[in-house]
């Protein structure tokens, strides 16, 4: 699958199991309200794609993917788990139209508070 690649390099295991994780977590909390009216509204605005892009950044960071912290390689991660958790025919246009919005208030907001959740989850709190 080529969004498990950065370059000619494949992700190994744990950057897999990494993605997957914060994947699954972020899919359980969408799942219920996939279908309600204006669900695509709410998941298309700055909040919820700060909310997406922190938690892929908190999974690199807890498990100790190398590279996080680099620009170009926290981003190939971040979107990796976009495509992994909407597909690859919109995960990349919709990573990096997130990621463009670096500096917006909701965006940064979002950021935090996805990253936050996923390393509270896992941590058990």
């Amino acid at each position: 699958m080529a969004f498990w690649k950065f370059g000619k390099k494949k992700l190994d295991d744990k950057a897999k199991t990494a993605i997957e994780t914060a994947a699954f977590i972020i899919h359980l909390q969408m799942k219920p309200s996939t279908g309600l009216p204006g669900f695509d509204e709410a998941f298309n605005t700055a909040f919820s794609r700060g909310y997406l892009t922190g938690a892929f950044m908190a999974a690199m960071q807890a498990f100790q993917i190398p590279g996080y912290g680099d620009h170009t390689k926290t981003i190939a991660f971040v979107v990796g788990g976009h495509v992994s958790l909407i597909g690859e025919k919109q995960g990349l246009s919709f990573a990096m139209d997130s990621i463009g919005l670096q500096g917006n208030e909701d965006y940064e907001i979002g950021n935090r508070v996805g990253g936050q959740e996923l390393i509270d989850f896992l941590n058990k709190e």
